[in-house]
């Protein structure tokens, strides 16, 4: 089997629903980048430590300052499997960080189409 993902994290503010677009070079190597893409349990990994590092953070943008105390983190995450074209694999519709870290079934992942 053969996996290979693009994987888009966003910080989001609750109260104004202000975002931003991680840059995962910032924080991951191009090798954890490419395994993280496509890993379920990496990206509810990174997610977290995403949510720790940008916590309690002021962002500041021109004149714009937005306060981040309890932020969401969500992802837009593509993944091809065997060479086929790439499907949603995780949607940008999620807070990742209301997601817990287990061995139950997935079922926050989006269905695989044939």
């Amino acid at each position: 089997m053969h996996k290979e993902g693009n994987a888009q994290f966003f910080v989001t503010d609750k109260k104004t629903g202000g975002e931003i677009e991680i840059n995962n070079c910032a924080h991951l190597t191009p090798n954890q980048i490419d395994q993280m893409s496509t890993q379920p349990d990496m990206i509810l990994q990174y997610a977290a430590f995403l949510k720790d590092t940008y916590s309690d953070t002021l962002l500041t943008y021109g004149d714009q300052t937005i306060h981040l105390k309890n932020p969401e983190i969500h992802a837009s995450v593509f993944v091809s499997l065997n060479g086929r074209p790439s499907q949603l694999f995780i949607s940008k519709n999620r807070d990742l960080t209301q997601i817990l870290y287990n061995f139950a079934p997935r079922n926050w992942l989006e269905p695989f189409k044939e």
